[in-house]
């Protein structure tokens, strides 16, 4: 009798586990959907603006339409585990990564091996970001290794791009730099033209690759390259930052460098932009618009700065 019970309770155990593994799967496989699976995925997802479902209809979606749906992190888990870039719903999984971050609960081994694998080979920029940010959330300094790789493979291998160099590549680079691993991290920031670091840091060596890259036709390079003249250059390099910001200031069609542009003309302190500034005044509404605010701090900075 104990036998048969013993017997029962082991089998009972694996079967468990066994269901437990097939629900943890996700998707059984990557097929073609049928007609009428198209149709109920569509009817789900399209025509639930309020995205209330019951959790049949929720694994549905995950099960068989392949839309990464988690609000538990149970189902947050088993999605990070199937989930691949062929699934799309990007910025779903760029909303479940930052989740992730806050749900200890979610920080599973097979969770971290899916950030890892995110971090490296994902082709969702965004997305590499937030899994290079995550691993460091989770484990600090045990994926510096990894967080290195990440950076190599970006300025090496990816190619550096607009989006790739204000995400994943400064991210790296910061978290690096935070951890003791700026001189890993040096070289490739330049070679991508990230400088916003090296600013921090008023690392001098940066300064002939910021004087290089005053002359880039990408403004948001120009003004942070700007930033390492200012607080880490010498007289004729200021100057040099000095002119670049005037002409961003009054020329850049794009309001977020414009206001940049202010800011560092406050930090550099020059006399020289107090009419530049004032004159800037007049394409500014004092009652809507923010950069008023931000001229009128940068003048304030610099009459400041007049009196030390």
């Amino acid at each position: 009798m104990k036998k048969a019970i013993a017997f029962i309770a082991m089998f009972a155990l694996i079967a468990g586990f066994i269901l437990s593994c097939q629900k943890a799967e996700g998707p059984k496989e990557r097929r073609e959907l049928t007609e009428a699976e198209k149709a109920r995925c569509k009817e789900l997802w399209e025509g639930r603006p309020d995205k209330d479902y019951t959790k049949d209809e929720a694994r549905y979606l995950r099960e068989v339409c392949r839309i990464p749906w988690a609000k538990e992190p149970e189902e947050l888990v088993d999605v990070m585990r199937w989930w691949r870039d062929e699934d799309d719903h990007w910025e779903m999984m760029y909303y479940h990564i930052n989740r992730i971050m806050r749900l200890r609960q979610t920080w599973k081994p097979e969770v971290i091996e899916a950030l890892k694998r995110i971090a490296l080979e994902s082709e969702y920029v965004q997305l590499r970001e937030r899994a290079t940010i995550a691993l460091h959330e989770i484990g600090g300094r045990k994926y510096l290794p990894l967080i290195k790789e990440v950076l190599r493979r970006e300025v090496e291998e990816r190619g550096v791009t607009p989006e790739s160099r204000k995400t994943v590549i400064y991210w790296a680079g910061r978290i690096l730099s935070e951890e003791g691993e700026y001189e890993y991290a040096f070289p490739y920031l330049m070679k991508a033209k990230v400088f916003r670091i090296s600013s921090k840091r008023k690392d001098r060596r940066a300064v002939p690759y910021a004087m290089k890259a005053l002359k880039d036709k990408d403004e948001g390079i120009r003004l942070d390259a700007a930033g390492v003249l200012i607080r880490a250059g010498g007289v004729e390099d200021r100057e040099k930052a000095f002119e670049a910001l005037v002409d961003i200031l009054e020329n850049s069609k794009d309001g977020g460098y414009v206001d940049q542009a202010i800011y560092w003309l406050g930090e550099l302190g020059d006399e020289r932009a107090v009419p530049v500034l004032k004159k800037s005044l007049s394409r500014f509404d004092p009652e809507k618009d923010f950069r008023y605010d931000s001229v009128l701090k940068a003048l304030k900075k610099i009459k400041e700065r007049k009196k030390k």
